[in-house]
């Protein structure tokens, strides 16, 4: 029986049993990151804007081109911005 809770399990259950390529429902980094060991498994760190949730809305996403282009768009544009005005976020508190 599942009880609905992450575990030190769930990643390798999603990559090895559910073939899962990718999880988007991190909140350790800001950045996306690669799990070693295989099969490969990239870690999306979850924001507001750029997550899958655009799934489950009916004008959403309708095929994963459309969430791997919302990704791309977005790390295109950190890389113009980074290239002219490199910034850091720092908490205000």
């Amino acid at each position: 029986m599942t009880t609905g809770r992450v575990s030190q399990n769930t990643r390798r259950l999603l990559r090895e049993e559910g073939g899962f390529l990718y999880s988007s429902d991190a909140y350790n980094d800001d950045l996306p990151y690669w799990l070693p060991g295989s099969p490969a498994h990239l870690v999306i760190p979850y924001t507001r804007v750029n997550n899958d949730a655009r799934y489950l809305l009916p004008n959403g996403f309708a095929c994963g081109e459309d969430f791997f282009r919302l990704l791309k768009d977005a790390c295109d544009l950190l890389w113009q911005e980074g290239a002219q005005h490199p910034l850091a976020s720092n908490p205000s508190w």
